[in-house]
């Protein structure tokens, strides 16, 4: 997240065994510690993974940098309504660009793609998305 002494990462510690509504809260009381410059040191060390949005910067794509020693970044643009034909109808639909870079040294392509495709499918049906665990 950027503020004006610089950018943080925050890290949310087994976001795996999280569902989303935890990991919002817990996301929230990092950005509320961050902006009030009282977050811990040990809250902003051992990510794996780091996301990042530029979408509300009306940015459409763009490749982020693995923060090392992480093995990953999702990069993720605006959202754009685009028309698209559906069942040969004209409709709009919403679009958002994704990019991923990752070490080849902790996975290959192939799980890199799948984990893409899996966020697309969650995406294109979120009422499937577990809010909690549990």
């Amino acid at each position: 997240m950027a503020l004006q002494n610089g950018l943080l990462v925050p890290v949310i510690r087994d976001a795996n065994n999280k569902g989303l509504e935890q990991i919002a809260n817990q996301l929230s009381c990092h950005v509320k510690a961050a902006k009030e410059n009282r977050i811990e040191s040990s809250k902003l060390k051992g990510g794996t993974f780091t996301i990042t949005n530029l979408g509300m910067y009306g940015i459409d794509s763009f490749t982020p940098i693995i923060n090392q020693p992480e093995t990953g970044s999702l990069g993720v643009g605006r959202i754009i309504d685009r028309p698209v034909f559906i069942d040969d109808a004209l409709e709009k639909r919403s679009f958002i660009s994704f990019s991923l870079p990752f070490d080849h040294r902790a996975l290959d392509g192939a799980e890199a793609a799948q984990f893409l495709q899996g966020l697309d499918d969650k995406l294109q049906q979120p009422a499937n998305v577990h809010l909690s665990i549990g």
